[in-house]
């Protein structure tokens, strides 16, 4: 997967620069925040998803996921299924691989 140029932005995280993306139309339209390690957008993508009150898609929020979805498994290097991570109003969570998209919104925690 290559990254589009437009809203995707770049970060360090310990030493590492990833890309994130999150398109502009975001707010209408049901999309995730998709990060990837810099050289490597072909492999495993961590999703966050941005639909939280609690949370914005800052450099803050992504440095925090990406720190978090690494000591949950995520591994940019490897190729492998996404790994999906939703705010529960204290954490981040990472999603069952069985749950579909947005069915955790219907999820109580998610929607505080």
């Amino acid at each position: 997967m290559t990254f589009p140029s437009k809203n995707t932005h770049a970060i360090r995280v310990d030493n590492s620069e990833y890309l994130w993306h999150l398109n502009s139309d975001w707010e209408v339209k049901n999309t995730w925040i998709t990060i990837a390690q810099k050289d490597f957008e072909s492999n495993q993508l961590l999703l966050l998803d941005p639909y939280h009150h609690d949370i914005l898609p800052t450099k803050k929020t992504i440095i925090a996921a990406i720190k978090f979805g690494i000591k949950h498994g995520w591994n940019p290097l490897m190729k492998g299924q996404s790994i999906r991570l939703a705010w529960n109003g204290k954490t981040f969570e990472v999603l069952p691989m069985e749950m579909q998209d947005w069915e955790h919104h219907k999820q109580k925690k998610y929607l505080k």
